[in-house]
């Protein structure tokens, strides 16, 4: 009797793995949505990709300079 009796419940309750594999799913959908708006914006040509190289770099050293000037200054 308890044999049909868990096969039943087996049946009735949801199984966790399903949900678990459903949640990483569109988590990964997510994230692959989000890579392909990235590559989407990228710039396309040579030109543009060192210009924006430059800018990157640019605010990069401004960040570092104010970093050197903050451990300096609580030195």
């Amino acid at each position: 009797m308890s044999n049909a009796l868990d096969k039943l419940l087996v049946l009735a309750a949801p199984d966790p793995n399903a949900a678990k594999k459903e949640v990483f799913l569109a988590m990964y959908n997510d994230a692959a949505g989000h890579l392909m708006d990235l590559v989407k914006c990228t710039p396309d040509n040579k030109s543009d990709l060192m210009d924006e190289q430059e800018m990157w770099i640019a605010q990069w050293e401004k960040v570092m300079h104010l970093y050197s000037q903050l451990q300096h200054d609580s030195g």
